[in-house]
């Protein structure tokens, strides 16, 4: 009953995760629609150039264009860079998303086998991974391939990295990492983590650009295998 049970909780975890992966392409599509065809009067309409120069601090990267080419024309300037901005920035979260929605998985597939199998753990490994639970669980999955092979190995003498690219996942892992702390960009730390690039890409410091990140962004998927 047991066995059971587990069977269908994983089947509805694993679900769960490929409806995370389905909503990246939806998300893509939207983005990748031909731009509006809204002209410079009708997006200015009803704007001051007061609201303008306040709204600059809100965005700072607007700021540039309203110095260099006053409120107005600098706000338009502005809101026509929005969509290839806005296609980096939905690369990039998109790719957060999916290495979220992969760590959450692990980490609910791994609980789910530990309450509903309890005893598939000899009592040694079940003492160490007690102090690691109390330590906090979530930890030992949080953006951390590492930690992750090591649980899997100590706790099911599984080796991961036999079973998914593992160098691929290091670099995708370091990607998401760049993202949400060097805002995409390839640092020295980044090149020294990834070394060769499993996707054919030629990273150099001080690059960030969305295109090598939609084409990691593509490969990414393959988590799901």
């Amino acid at each position: 009953m047991a066995t059971a049970s587990l069977l269908v909780a994983l089947e509805r975890t694993t679900d769960r995760f490929k409806a995370n992966l389905g909503r990246v392409p939806q998300l893509i599509r939207f983005v990748e629609f031909p731009p509006h065809d809204r002209s410079r009067a009708e997006i200015l309409a009803g704007l001051t150039s007061d609201e303008i120069r306040g709204w600059a601090y809100t965005f700072p990267d607007m700021l540039p264009y309203i110095e260099k080419y006053g409120p107005r024309d600098g706000y338009w300037r502005w809101f026509k860079s929005l969509r290839p901005k806005l296609k980096q920035m939905l690369y990039q979260q998109s790719l957060v998303f999916i290495m979220s929605s992969f760590e959450v998985y692990v980490k609910d597939a791994v609980k789910l086998v530990l309450q509903h199998v309890p005893t598939c753990l000899t009592p040694d490994r079940a003492r160490h991974w007690k102090k690691q639970f109390d330590l906090g669980f979530d930890d030992v999955f949080h953006a951390n391939w590492a930690k992750m092979t090591e649980a899997f190995d100590t706790l099911f003498l599984i080796d991961l990295t036999q079973l998914l690219d593992h160098q691929y996942v290091v670099e995708v892992f370091e990607i998401r990492h760049a993202i949400i702390h060097n805002l995409g960009t390839v640092d020295k730390r980044f090149i020294n983590k990834v070394k060769s690039s499993n996707l054919g890409i030629e990273y150099r410091v001080g690059d960030v650009s969305y295109g090598w990140m939609r084409r990691c962004l593509n490969a990414s998927r393959r988590l799901s295998c």
